[in-house]
């Protein structure tokens, strides 16, 4: 409830939000993930956090400048190539992969969706406080239907080595319920802003982002040795436990919302 009601009130409460899961998120990446950095490679990922904050909360200061509005054309493709190529390294083509674990990874995995999410909200906020509202609602629907489906029908398992309780069936029920929540939302909430197989498209490339940020994180824990990635949500774990899949999510969201 909060975070829904943080993204539809204001420009400033969705921008704190976005402030907050950032420094929450960057907080662990850096104490789990990169402990082994040089001391000096982990206060240059802790600049560009605070540079990164700074520039999300002054694009909301000063959301006429169309310098601000350029930053997601600017950082969305070449985000979604690296987060491609983070995803794809850690969990299909090499599980240590070195990459995902180093301290420019968090810059890609963190810093930039979110920047992106912002300017995003900057260019038209009347509008698009409504398609980050249906990005994150479509992902809880994979969430909430995936682990159900999981529970009262799964049997084959989706990835036993990383995340041994996702089952190929509860994946199949997320997709099925991302998909209806994205017509819905299309329909009722975005006012049939996109066209049928755009709809299609979306809800199903956000099930596939929400499943491997999923994924991601779990690898990411494995290979730090921890359970959780913190306990400052209570009932969620941490913030990175909480908002593994929404980084991918707004980012693969906003380049079909941005066609």
């Amino acid at each position: 409830i909060t975070m829904v009601a943080a993204i539809i009130s204001s420009p400033w409460s969705v921008s704190l939000l976005l402030a907050i899961i950032l420094a929450g998120s960057a907080h662990e990446w850096n104490y789990h993930f990169i402990p082994s950095e040089p001391f000096y490679q982990r206060w240059i990922f802790a600049a560009f956090t605070l540079a990164g904050l700074f520039i999300l909360l002054y694009m909301n200061w000063d959301a006429s400048n169309l310098h601000f509005q350029r930053v997601e054309n600017t950082l969305l493709y070449p985000t979604l190539f690296l987060l491609t190529a983070m995803l794809l390294g850690a969990l299909a083509f090499h599980p240590q992969w070195s990459f995902a674990t180093r301290w420019y990874g968090g810059i890609f995995y963190l810093i930039f969706p979110l920047l992106i999410t912002q300017a995003y909200l900057v260019a038209g906020f009347d509008q698009a406080r409504w398609h980050l509202l249906g990005l994150v609602v479509i992902n809880w629907s994979n969430d909430v239907f995936a682990y159900f489906t999981g529970r009262l029908a799964g049997r084959r398992p989706l990835a036993a080595s990383i995340s041994p309780k996702k089952t190929i069936e509860g994946a199949s029920g997320g997709l099925l319920a991302a998909l209806i929540a994205a017509f819905l939302i299309n329909a009722h909430l975005w006012d049939g802003f996109l066209s049928l197989p755009r709809t299609a498209f979306l809800g199903g490339l956000v099930w596939l982002a929400g499943t491997t940020g999923d994924l991601y994180e779990s690898r990411m824990k494995r290979l730090a040795g921890i359970k959780d990635s913190g306990n400052i949500l209570p009932g969620h774990g941490g913030f990175l436990d909480r908002f593994d899949s929404f980084f991918i999510v707004v980012t693969v969201g906003i380049f079909v919302l941005s066609w």
